[in-house]
C-alpha cells in the first residue's frame, strides 16, 4: 500500500563522465537534445566521495528461484550477489555438501548487472534466465544451459527478442520441443519467446482481455504440450488481477482470459500434477488478503480450493497472508505461505491426491512477511530458500517438519537509503536512513535510523553534526526553514517497552527563531497513538504538519490522515477535520503546500484493499473541507505524492492509469492532469529551479533502468538526463547547489551522489 512512513566502494575523489543525453521531451527516443548551435548537448556529470557511513556492511545475496534434486542433479538455489557498490552477479548454489560448497557464477558479459528470474529444468537439462542492464542501454535477455547444475553455458536467443528488450519472468520447459520463455517487451506488452530449434519471438498482446494492462508473468507450468502461464494484468489505475495464458501447442499459439478468479488477487505462481494445474497466492476481501489456491484440468476453468488454516499458529485478523510460488515433485507441490507480521513461515504440501497439510514451520528468519521458495525433494523433505535485508538462508524441513538451517550467505544490512536534501545556514545537507529489524525470541520491530550528510564544494560528502544533539534520535526526520529564518527539525521519537522493542511512535522535534536562538521542544503532539510526519511547511502565516495516525504501532491498524498547526513553530494544534476515509479503508496524507491565494492543500491518498484512490484536503480560513476525488479525474487516478506551489501555479504529482503525472492548478479546485514520462518511468518530488524545474526520478521506459534528473523549462515538457553510472540506480532527489544540480541515487546497496555542472544547458536547449 501506501501505509506512509519511514538502498562498491566510493571512489577516493569524484569522477567526472560527459554523457550524451539521450532521452528527448518525455518522447523516450534516443536522440540527444540540441545545443544552443544544434550540436549535441552533453551531460558534465561528476560522482561525489561519500563518506565510508554510508557503505554497505558487506556482501549481498538474494535468492531467485530454487529447484529440487532431480535424479543425478542436485538441488539449487540461483539469484545474485554483489559486494557493496558493485554491479550484481548472477550465480548458482548446488547442494553439494548441504550447500557448503561457493556458488558458481554464471558465464555472462563482464560489465553488466545481472537480474535473475526464473530457473527450469526437464530433468536432465536445467535453464536459468534473466537480463543483463549496462548504463544508458535497454536491457539484453539472458538464458544459461546446464547438464549437471554445475558448469553452465549460453543459449542462444532470437535477435528479435534483444531488439525487443525482452524480459523473461518465467519459462517452460515441453519435453521434446524445449524451452519456451515469457516475459515482456520493451512496451511491456506479454511476449513468448521459444528458444529451441524453431527460436522465434510471438506476441501475446492481442489475446490480452480488452480493457486490461498487462504487468508481468507469475510462473508457467506445462502438461504434455500444454503450457498454462499465470500473469497479472488489471484496468489502468486499478489493483492487479490475473490473468491466464494458455498454449496447446508448445507455445506457438496462445489464448488468454482472466483469472484463475475475478477480483483483486496476488498471484505467485502455477504447477502441473499429472491431472490438475494448481495456481496460489492471495486473494483481497475488503482490506485483507487471504491465502488462496485455485486448479484447473485445462487451465480454462478453474476450481477455489480449501486451503488449510494455521491453527494455534494462526495469526491476527488484521495480518495479510498469501501462499507463494507452488513446487512440483512426483505429483506433490510444496507451496510456502507468508504473513505480514510474522517471522516464521509455515509451508504446505498438496499431495497426489489434492489433499493440503502443513508441513512444518520454519524458525524465526531476520524479518517478517518473507514466504521464500520452496522445493519438494524426492526423500519427501522440503527445502526453502528466503532472502531479506541483503542475507539470505537455504533451510531444510524433514518429513517430521523438523527445520535446521544449511546454508546463510550475506550480510545483514538493508544499506542506506537517501530520502530528502535540506538545507541549512545556507549549505546542502543529504538526509538518508538505514531500515532496521529488531527481534527478541519471535517479537519483532521495523524501524528505521537517520543519517545526515553535508556536501561540500570540493566533490566530497561529509557526515554532518546533529543540530540539536538530541535530533538524531529522530525517525524520518524533516528539516524546514521559513523566510524569518525560523528553523524546525522534526520527525518521530520511538516509544519501547521493558525489552527495548518500539510499541509506539510520537512527533517530536524542535524549532529556534534563528541560527543564534536556543532550541526548543515542540509541545502539543503528545498521544497514546502512534502518530508520524511526512511532511511540514511555513504557510504564509503559520507552520502546517501532515502525516499518520492509528492506534498502535501495528502497520495492519487503520491508518488516518493527521494535520497540525503551530503559529510560533513551538505549540502545535491538531487539527479537526473530514480526514478519514469517506468509506471505509485508509488514508494518509504526503505532502501539503500553501495556494495561490493562501489556501492550504494538503494531499495523499485512501486506500481500499488493493486499490488507491487520490485524496486531498484545502483549508480555507479555520476550516478543512475534503476536495472531491473526482476533481483529479476518472477511476484511472491514484495516489497524490506530493505538490509544490511556484509563483501563481501549483503542481501535484501522483500517478494516473498506474503512471506518473502531474496535476496544475492556479485557483485549488480546477486541476488539469498530464502523464509524466512514459509508462514505467518515475518522478520523485519537483524542484524549482533556475530557469525552470528539475525532478530525480528513474527511467525504466523502453527496456532502460537508469537514475536519471528530469529537467523542463516549463514543466509540461520534460528531458531525461541519464546517470552514467555502473550499476542500476534509483534517483532519490535533486537540489539547487550554486549552478550546479546534485543527485541523490539508491540501489540494493550502497547509495551515491552525482553533480551535475551544466543544468542550464537542458534548460536553455
Amino acid at each position: 500500500m501506501g501505509k506512509f512512513g519511514p538502498g562498491g566502494r566510493m571512489v577516493a575523489a569524484a569522477t567526472s563522465v560527459a554523457l550524451v543525453l539521450g532521452t528527448a521531451a518525455c518522447r523516450g527516443d534516443d536522440d540527444a537534445a540540441a545545443g544552443p548551435e544544434g550540436g549535441a548537448v552533453e551531460a558534465e556529470w561528476s560522482r561525489l566521495s561519500l563518506p565510508d557511513s554510508t557503505k554497505q556492511a558487506g556482501e549481498r545475496v538474494a535468492f531467485s528461484a530454487l529447484l529440487p534434486a532431480a535424479g543425478k542433479l542436485p538441488a539449487m538455489a540461483v539469484g545474485v550477489a554483489a559486494e557493496p557498490g558493485q554491479a550484481d552477479r548472477a550465480e548458482v548454489w548446488t547442494e553439494d555438501g548441504s550447500f557448503r560448497s561457493d556458488p558458481t557464477e554464471l558465464p555472462l558479459p563482464a560489465g553488466r548487472d545481472a537480474t535473475v528470474t526464473f530457473a527450469v529444468s526437464d530433468g536432465s537439462a536445467t535453464w536459468v534466465g534473466g537480463t543483463l542492464w549496462q548504463a544508458g542501454r535497454p536491457r539484453e535477455p539472458f538464458v544459461a544451459q546446464s547438464e549437471d547444475r554445475r558448469a553452465w553455458r549460453l543459449l542462444s536467443l532470437p535477435q528479435a527478442a534483444a531488439d525487443a528488450a525482452f524480459a523473461p519472468n518465467t519459462a517452460a520447459a515441453v519435453p521434446g520441443v524445449g524451452l519456451v520463455l515469457l516475459g515482456v517487451d520493451k512496451d511491456v506488452n506479454p511476449t513468448a519467446v521459444l528458444a529451441g530449434a524453431q527460436a522465434r519471438v510471438v506476441s501475446l498482446r492481442e489475446a490480452l482481455p480488452a480493457g486490461l494492462e498487462f504487468h508481468d508473468f507469475a510462473g508457467a507450468a506445462v502438461r504434455g504440450r500444454t503450457i498454462v502461464a499465470l500473469g497479472r494484468a488489471a484496468v489502468p489505475g486499478r489493483s492487479d488481477g490475473g490473468v491466464v495464458y494458455r498454449s496447446t501447442d508448445a507455445g506457438a499459439s496462445w489464448t488468454a482470459a482472466s483469472g484463475p478468479v475475478a477480483g483483486s488477487l496476488v498471484t505467485s505462481g502455477v504447477a502441473a500434477t499429472s491431472s490438475r494445474f494448481v495456481a496460489t497466492g492471495g486473494q483481497w476481501h475488503g482490506d485483507r488478503l487471504a491465502a488462496a489456491a485455485w486448479s484447473s484440468s485445462d487451465g480454462l476453468s478453474w476450481t477455489p480450493e480449501t486451503v488449510p488454516s494455521l491453527g494455534k499458529y494462526a495469526p491476527a485478523a488484521a495480518n495479510d497472508i498469501s501462499l507463494g510460488a507452488p513446487s512440483e515433485t512426483g505429483g506433490r507441490l510444496a507451496v510456502p505461505i507468508g504473513v505480514t507480521s510474522m517471522l516464521w513461515t509455515a509451508v504446505l504440501e498438496r499431495s497426489a491426491a489434492g489433499k493440503w497439510r502443513i508441513a512444518g514451520y520454519t524458525d524465526a528468519w531476520i524479518a517478517p512477511g518473507e514466504d521464500g521458495l520452496a522445493a519438494l525433494q524426492p526423500d519427501g523433505s522440503m527445502l526453502l530458500a528466503q532472502s531479506s535485508l541483503n542475507k539470505a538462508r537455504i533451510g531444510r524441513l524433514g518429513t517430521s517438519g523438523d527445520w535446521s538451517d544449511l546454508k546463510r550467505a550475506g550480510v545483514q544490512d538493508a544499506g542506506l537509503t537517501m530520502s530528502r536534501f535540506a538545507s541549512r545556514a545556507g549549505v546542502s545537507t543529504l538526509l538518508g536512513y538505514t531500515t532496521e529489524v529488531q527481534v527478541d525470541d519471535y517479537a519483532w520491530a521495523q524501524f528505521t535510523s537517520a543519517s545526515q550528510y553535508q556536501i561540500g564544494s570540493d566533490g566530497t560528502a561529509a557526515d554532518a553534526a546533529w543540530q540539536p544533539a538530541a535530533s538524531q534520535q529522530l525517525g524520518s526526520p524533516l528539516m524546514r526553514n521559513n523566510p524569518a529564518g525560523g528553523e524546525i527539525v522534526a520527525g518521530h521519537l520511538l516509544r519501547k517497552n521493558a525489552k527495548g522493542l518500539p510499541i509506539g511512535a510520537n512527533v517530536a522535534g524542535w524549532f529556534r527563531s534563528g541560527p543564534k536562538a536556543s532550541w526548543q521542544p515542540l509541545r502539543g503532539f503528545a498521544t497514546s497513538r502512534t502518530e508520524q510526519l511526512t511532511d511540514l511547511v511555513w504557510a504564509g502565516k503559520s507552520w502546517v504538519a501532515v502525516g499518520y495516525s492509528r492506534p498502535t504501532f501495528s502497520a495492519a491498524d487503520v491508518e488516518t490522515t493527521a494535520v497540525w498547526t503551530s503559529a510560533d513553530g513551538v505549540t502545535w494544534r491538531k487539527e479537526t477535520g473530514p480526514f478519514g476515509p469517506p468509506g471505509g479503508g485508509n488514508t494518509g496524507a504526503a505532502d501539503v503546500c500553501p495556494l495561490p491565494g493562501g489556501d492550504v492543500l494538503v494531499v495523499g491518498e485512501s486506500q481500499t484493499g488493493a486499490d488507491e484512490r487520490p485524496a486531498a484536503w484545502r483549508r480555507h480560513g479555520a476550516s478543512w473541507a475534503r476536495v472531491d476525488a473526482g476533481a483529479f479525474g476518472g477511476a484511472d487516478a491514484g495516489a497524490l505524492t506530493s505538490c509544490l506551489t511556484e509563483g501563481g501555479t501549483t503542481l501535484i504529482q501522483g500517478t494516473d492509469g498506474g503512471r506518473d503525472a502531474m496535476w496544475r492548478t492556479t485557483d485549488g479546485a480546477t486541476f488539469a492532469m498530464a502523464p509524466l514520462g512514459e509508462r514505467g518511468d518515475t518522478f520523485e518530488p519537483v524542484r524549482a529551479v533556475t530557469g525552470g524545474w528539475a525532478a530525480a526520478g528513474t527511467r525504466m521506459s523502453a527496456g532502460h533502468r537508469d537514475a536519471v534528473v528530469w529537467l523542463s523549462k516549463d514543466g509540461r515538457a520534460w528531458q531525461a538526463v541519464a546517470v552514467p553510472a555502473g550499476r542500476p540506480l534509483r534517483g532519490a532527489d535533486v537540489t539547487v547547489d550554486g549552478t550546479r544540480l546534485l543527485l541523490a541515487t539508491n540501489s540494493t546497496t550502497s547509495p551515491e551522489v552525482w553533480e551535475l555542472a551544466n543544468p542550464q544547458a537542458f534548460l536553455t536547449s
